[in-house]
């Protein structure tokens, strides 16, 4: 298909430039976060702001209890990371005794989070 062929090249061009190397990985990795969740939310949320108020949000809370910081540090938080501070999750290791041991800063980023959602739920605003 030729207009795929040139989305390619095109795509290729804005992320890697000319030549794809071993160093690319930041590049790699926003292509994989453009294609795989930012544009498809980008744009379902522009569908919806028609209809609703839409209120979007970037999690960047890291520390040593974050998914992301086992897998790769250094790269900022990645998809689900912001779920550990919204929901019990003991299937995932994440037990009373993991929660008993967040740092400081991530019981008030918990807090934080809960209220967000919780008067989302209630008011229909995150306040």
């Amino acid at each position: 298909d030729p207009c795929m062929v040139t989305y390619l090249r095109k795509a290729k061009q804005f992320y890697f430039g000319d030549a794809i190397t071993e160093k690319d990985v930041d590049a790699f990795m926003k292509l994989l976060s453009d294609s795989k969740f930012n544009y498809g939310t980008y744009v379902l949320s522009e569908l919806l702001t028609t209809h609703v108020p839409v209120y979007r949000y970037i999690h960047s809370f890291q520390d040593n209890t974050s998914f992301s910081f086992a897998g790769l540090p250094g790269y900022g938080t990645t998809h689900g990371d912001e779920l550990q501070y919204l929901w019990r999750m003991p299937d995932y290791g994440l037990d009373q005794a993991w929660y008993n041991g967040l740092s400081e800063a991530a019981r008030r980023h918990m807090v934080r989070m809960l209220e967000l959602f919780t008067n989302f739920a209630k008011f229909g605003q995150p306040t």
